[in-house]
């Protein structure tokens, strides 16, 4: 034999062997990137099922608050008024997993026979009593009951101040105030027997809201009962092989067993996730098979590299050994090559397909966009929702053609659109709880929620993926919460005044009454006065939110107002010594805007500065009117810490401090003003540090503000 031909063999060998080893290190590579994006499949999938539970127990405790306050607005329920809540929330077909929606009234032993005689009245039940083992100081019945259907009916008047798990779980919602959760258990009702798990979860109606975590100051117990299959029904299916779940009360143990979907063998991937319900612990325990979430081609792709490495390696080796005197048979090893190419080239094309469709079909909007922010890809739902045709969104600055917009129609600054945000700063944005507002091809606002992701290659940003949802009919519900806030308000400032001018009148003759009475006298004068300035800054809370509220600008005199309000503070700046320094510029100040609302964010910083600076301080009030009209109020006080500042203008939120300091405080009085100045079109803001002091900055456009009609002003 030739040289040539040993030589053409050893090469042909050589090249073998290097493309069996290249085989074998892509098909083991493959193969342990397919089993992490297995388990990477598996551990998302586990998550959104979690998130499922979470949404789940959230809409079941507004269920349970919804129902506290129910009882809690009235003094007594009747029969009739509770088949209308029930009956207006659906709660029936709407919230399948719960077993028992109740509510328990407190009934000491003393009131027994009182309680039961009222119950037989209201429930036009002659039979009812209360079923309880024995005498005993207290009595918790069952009375009102959703559904009322299966053996539920037959737990009316049923006690359940029980010793046990039971009693300790209602004992630990009303010593803390929120809601217990009773923990695994097994739900029987008199002589019916149910071998299912489930739980209870109970929350405390206090008679006073004001006192103390007491059973004596416990009016009622709510509690929602649930078996677990039914609790989450919908969400795990039974024997599922793809995602096999067990969920343990507090521990992984027989025992604390509440649920299970499966039963065979333990998968090959576990996923464990720990979730809060109520005060319990959960333990989540998720198991599955390699391959989760892949495809036929993902799943086998390590084997078909090494198939595929092997033939070519096969191939390759046989070409270059008969190179020279097979050249048809290389051409034919040639085409099936090209073919194989082809094939991978229509799975690749598939799998763009499958990925579209996926797009195509999410319920929400999506928008991706460039790293420069054109728009490159939209799916249907965006232009369901705006109006605006793919062709007129493709290939534009989502700046110029998605502009975000407040609540009052103002397009907000570019650095605060999420997209531009995560542009900026590599992160994900998902302030989903967060309203913005889009508008559609009619001009009109669609609220929206908007999270929003950056798309990473090697590192770098190439783009961003915003999705958004259409809110509109939370929104709605939203406003007729807030009407009903507006009229609930406006119905108790009358009868609070009337309280007012009564005490004032009694205490004008202060000589003719008791000393004892006088005092009692002085905390209902003092009582209804606190309940009134609640009750305005609720209606302006109302006004503000429906956009109900009416702007009448006037010139004027800032000099003249800051004394009117001092005059009206003068009691308190006496009482902590405080010296109150005004500084203007120029030296008198005559300012276009609504008085009313002008002497709302002025008076409201100067109280807040006075009532949180020490005795003996100084509170500072500056005015500026050069280029804009500029507000600012200093003082030496407790500052704000510095983990509250994001909230400090949030409904209802009071920093921690605060709350020692003054505890009569509504959290409203900052969430009223920034309202205000926003409308106005102008901007707040604050420098603070904890026991130092705090600076509030108003800045509000130097041509005043302009005029706005509504149905009423604020108060």
């Amino acid at each position: 034999m030739s040289s040539s031909y040993f030589g053409s063999y050893k090469l042909s060998l050589i090249l073998f062997l290097t493309m069996l080893f290249l085989t074998g290190y892509l098909s083991l590579y493959s193969y342990d990137r397919t089993k992490d994006e297995s388990y990477q499949n598996f551990a998302e999938h586990s998550e959104s099922l979690v998130e499922e539970i979470l949404e789940r127990e959230q809409s079941y405790l507004t269920i349970l608050r919804g129902t506290k306050g129910f009882f809690g607005a009235s003094e007594v329920v009747t029969q009739d008024e509770w088949n209308s809540y029930v009956a207006e929330y659906d709660i029936e077909n709407r919230f399948k997993g719960i077993q028992g929606l109740v509510f328990a009234p407190v009934v000491p032993k003393e009131n027994l026979t009182s309680h039961e005689n009222t119950y037989r009245q209201l429930l036009s039940r002659k039979d009812y009593s209360v079923l309880s083992e024995g005498s005993k100081d207290y009595y918790i019945p069952m009375v009102y009951i959703e559904p009322f259907t299966g053996t539920n009916p037959d737990a009316v008047g049923l006690d359940m101040a029980q010793k046990g798990q039971r009693e300790d779980a209602i004992i630990t919602a009303i010593k803390s105030g929120e809601v217990s959760n009773s923990g695994k258990l097994y739900l029987r009702q008199k002589s019916a027997v149910d071998e299912d798990p489930g739980f209870i979860l109970y929350a405390p109606l206090y008679r006073n809201e004001n006192g103390t975590n007491t059973l004596s100051n416990t009016e009622a117990i709510i509690l929602l009962g649930f078996k677990m299959e039914k609790f989450l029904d919908g969400i795990f299916p039974f024997n599922d092989k793809l995602t096999r779940i067990a969920i343990y009360d507090g521990q992984i143990d027989a025992n604390s067993l509440l649920y299970i979907n499966h039963q065979g063998n333990p998968g090959e991937m576990v996923y464990e996730r720990s979730i809060q319900i109520a005060n319990k612990n959960w333990i989540l325990k998720f198991e599955g098979d390699y391959g989760y979430g892949l495809n036929a081609l993902e799943r086998y792709s390590p084997y078909l590299i090494a198939v595929i490495g092997l033939l070519i390696s096969g191939f390759v080796g046989l070409l270059l050994y008969f190179a020279n005197t097979r050249e048809q048979r290389a051409k034919k090893m040639a085409n099936r090559m090209l073919q194989s190419f082809t094939k991978e080239k229509k799975v690749a094309e598939e799998e763009r397909n499958k990925i579209k469709t996926i797009i195509d079909s999410l319920s929400d909007g999506l928008i991706v966009t460039d790293a420069h922010g054109i728009v490159i890809r939209i799916n249907p739902i965006v232009t369901q929702i705006l109006g605006f045709t793919e062709k007129e969104l493709l290939g534009k600055d989502y700046k110029k053609i998605f502009p975000v917009y407040d609540s009052f129609g103002k397009t907000l600054d570019s650095e605060l659109f999420p997209i531009q945000y995560v542009l900026q700063n590599g992160k994900k944005f998902t302030h989903i709880e967060k309203t913005f507002y889009y508008k559609n091809t009619s001009g009109l606002l669609v609220p929206v929620s908007i999270s929003a992701s950056p798309i990473k290659l090697e590192g770098e940003i190439i783009g961003v993926a915003q999705v958004f949802r259409d809110i509109t009919e939370l929104e709605r519900i939203d406003r007729a919460k807030t009407e009903f806030v507006s009229l609930a308000s406006h119905q108790l400032r009358t009868p609070l005044t009337a309280i007012g001018w009564y005490t004032e009148m009694l205490l004008d003759d202060r000589k003719s009454i008791p000393e004892k009475y006088q005092t009692f006298l002085d905390e209902i004068q003092e009582g209804s006065r606190r309940m009134v300035e609640l009750v305005d800054a609720l209606l302006n809370v109302s006004r503000i939110e429906l956009g109900s509220f009416a702007v009448d600008p006037v010139d004027v005199s800032v000099n003249e107002l800051i004394k009117e309000i001092q005059e009206e503070v003068s009691v308190l700046i006496k009482e902590k010594k405080i010296n109150i320094v005004t500084n203007c510029n120029p030296d008198k100040i005559i300012y276009r805007a609504d008085k009313s609302l002008l002497k709302i964010i002025v008076s409201n910083l100067v109280v807040n500065a006075i009532k949180y600076s020490d005795h003996g301080s100084v509170v500072e009030a500056s005015f500026d009117y050069e280029k804009e009209f500029i507000l600012q109020v200093k003082d030496k006080g407790r500052g704000i810490p510095e983990q509250d500042q994001k909230h400090i203008f949030e409904k209802m939120f009071r920093a921690t401090n605060a709350l020692t300091t003054d505890t009569t405080g509504t959290g409203l009085g900052l969430y009223i003003i920034k309202a205000i100045v926003e409308q106005a079109n102008g901007s707040i803001s604050f420098v603070s540090e904890e026991n130092k002091g705090t600076t509030f900055t108003v800045v509000l456009p130097k041509g005043g503000m302009l005029e706005k009609e509504g149905s009423k002003p604020l108060i």
